[in-house]
Protein backbone atom coordinates (compact mmCIF):
# COMPACT_ATOMS: atom_id res chain seq x y z
CA UNK A 1 0.00 0.00 0.00
CA UNK A 2 1.10 3.69 -0.71
CA UNK A 3 1.73 5.36 2.18
CA UNK A 4 1.51 8.80 0.87
CA UNK A 5 -2.30 7.97 -0.47
CA UNK A 6 -5.18 9.61 1.59
CA UNK A 7 -6.18 6.06 2.52
CA UNK A 8 -3.27 5.21 4.27
CA UNK A 9 -2.84 8.57 6.10
CA UNK A 10 -6.82 8.23 7.34
CA UNK A 11 -6.41 5.18 8.80
CA UNK A 12 -3.52 5.89 10.11
CA UNK A 13 -4.81 9.06 12.04
CA UNK A 14 -7.94 7.06 12.86
CA UNK A 15 -6.08 4.32 14.16
CA UNK A 16 -3.84 6.96 16.16
CA UNK A 17 -6.87 8.62 17.31
CA UNK A 18 -7.85 5.52 18.88
CA UNK A 19 -4.50 4.53 19.97
CA UNK A 20 -3.93 7.48 21.99
CA UNK A 21 -7.95 7.24 23.36
CA UNK A 22 -6.90 4.25 24.80
CA UNK A 23 -3.48 5.70 26.12
CA UNK A 24 -4.76 8.83 27.86
CA UNK A 25 -8.34 7.51 28.86
CA UNK A 26 -9.71 10.82 26.98
CA UNK A 27 -10.48 11.96 23.46
CA UNK A 28 -6.93 13.07 21.80
CA UNK A 29 -5.78 16.23 20.65
CA UNK A 30 -3.96 16.79 17.69
CA UNK A 31 -0.74 17.15 19.23
CA UNK A 32 -1.03 13.72 21.20
CA UNK A 33 -2.19 12.05 17.84
CA UNK A 34 1.01 13.70 15.87
CA UNK A 35 2.86 11.92 18.39
CA UNK A 36 1.38 8.68 17.98
CA UNK A 37 2.03 9.03 14.02
CA UNK A 38 4.94 11.07 13.58
CA UNK A 39 3.57 13.47 11.13
CA UNK A 40 3.43 17.20 12.12
CA UNK A 41 0.65 18.72 13.87
CA UNK A 42 -0.02 20.93 10.61
CA UNK A 43 -0.43 17.90 8.54
CA UNK A 44 -2.71 16.03 11.35
CA UNK A 45 -4.58 19.26 11.62
CA UNK A 46 -5.34 19.59 8.14
CA UNK A 47 -5.96 15.21 7.55
CA UNK A 48 -8.45 15.61 11.02
CA UNK A 49 -10.53 18.86 9.21
CA UNK A 50 -10.41 16.68 6.26
CA UNK A 51 -11.71 13.98 7.68
CA UNK A 52 -14.21 16.02 9.80
CA UNK A 53 -15.70 17.42 6.73
CA UNK A 54 -16.72 13.82 5.96
CA UNK A 55 -18.04 13.21 8.62
CA UNK A 56 -15.43 10.55 10.24
CA UNK A 57 -13.95 12.96 12.85
CA UNK A 58 -15.73 15.01 15.32
CA UNK A 59 -13.45 18.30 16.41
CA UNK A 60 -14.85 19.29 19.68
CA UNK A 61 -13.40 22.53 21.74
CA UNK A 62 -13.03 21.68 25.57
CA UNK A 63 -12.02 24.89 27.19
CA UNK A 64 -9.42 25.88 25.46
CA UNK A 65 -8.31 21.84 23.84
CA UNK A 66 -9.56 21.08 21.00
CA UNK A 67 -10.67 16.84 21.03
CA UNK A 68 -10.44 14.69 18.24
CA UNK A 69 -13.85 11.97 18.68
CA UNK A 70 -13.91 8.96 16.00
CA UNK A 71 -17.57 10.01 14.56
CA UNK A 72 -18.30 7.01 11.44
CA UNK A 73 -15.17 5.37 10.07
CA UNK A 74 -17.31 3.86 6.93
CA UNK A 75 -16.29 7.11 4.80
CA UNK A 76 -12.67 6.22 4.87
CA UNK A 77 -13.02 3.35 2.33
CA UNK A 78 -13.80 6.33 -0.79
CA UNK A 79 -10.96 7.78 -0.19
CA UNK A 80 -8.05 7.12 -3.29
CA UNK A 81 -6.05 4.35 -2.91
CA UNK A 82 -3.21 5.65 -4.80
CA UNK A 83 -1.04 8.35 -3.62
CA UNK A 84 -2.15 11.96 -5.48
CA UNK A 85 0.47 12.95 -7.22
CA UNK A 86 1.70 16.77 -7.73
CA UNK A 87 -1.05 18.40 -9.56
CA UNK A 88 0.64 21.54 -9.98
CA UNK A 89 1.05 20.79 -13.90
CA UNK A 90 -2.30 20.01 -14.76
CA UNK A 91 -3.83 23.02 -12.59
CA UNK A 92 -1.04 25.40 -14.38
CA UNK A 93 -2.71 24.13 -17.49
CA UNK A 94 -5.70 24.56 -16.78
CA UNK A 95 -5.11 28.13 -15.51
CA UNK A 96 -3.53 29.16 -19.13
CA UNK A 97 -6.38 27.57 -21.11
CA UNK A 98 -8.71 30.21 -18.64
CA UNK A 99 -6.95 32.84 -19.42
CA UNK A 100 -6.44 31.78 -23.21
CA UNK A 101 -10.04 31.86 -23.28
CA UNK A 102 -10.33 35.13 -21.32
CA UNK A 103 -8.51 36.35 -23.94
CA UNK A 104 -9.75 35.61 -26.54
CA UNK A 105 -13.21 36.86 -24.83
CA UNK A 106 -11.76 40.26 -24.66
CA UNK A 107 -10.32 40.46 -28.12
CA UNK A 108 -13.82 39.67 -29.55
CA UNK A 109 -15.54 41.71 -27.44
CA UNK A 110 -12.97 44.60 -28.37
CA UNK A 111 -13.58 44.06 -32.31
CA UNK A 112 -17.09 43.89 -31.80
CA UNK A 113 -16.80 47.35 -29.99
CA UNK A 114 -14.85 48.79 -32.42
CA UNK A 115 -16.87 47.48 -35.10
CA UNK A 116 -20.05 49.25 -33.57
CA UNK A 117 -18.21 52.62 -33.28
CA UNK A 118 -16.91 52.55 -36.46
CA UNK A 119 -20.70 51.86 -37.74
CA UNK A 120 -21.85 54.09 -35.44
CA UNK A 121 -19.45 57.09 -36.56
CA UNK A 122 -21.05 56.54 -40.16
CA UNK A 123 -24.23 56.68 -38.95
CA UNK A 124 -23.61 59.94 -37.66
CA UNK A 125 -21.52 61.02 -40.34
CA UNK A 126 -24.30 59.97 -43.17
CA UNK A 127 -26.47 61.78 -41.14
CA UNK A 128 -24.81 65.19 -40.62
CA UNK A 129 -23.91 65.10 -44.27
CA UNK A 130 -27.98 65.12 -44.73
CA UNK A 131 -28.24 67.50 -42.92
CA UNK A 132 -25.79 69.86 -44.14
CA UNK A 133 -27.26 68.73 -47.75
CA UNK A 134 -30.42 70.13 -46.83
CA UNK A 135 -29.53 73.49 -45.33
CA UNK A 136 -26.75 73.92 -48.06
CA UNK A 137 -29.48 74.05 -50.94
Amino acid sequence: MDRNSPYYKAHLVVAAARIADHKFGVPPTVSQISEVTGYSAEEVQNICNKLGDMGVLKNVLAGEVERIYIKDPAPLEDLPKAAQGNNMEAEVEKFAKKQAERMANITVQAKDEKQRKKDLFAALEKELKGKVGESGS
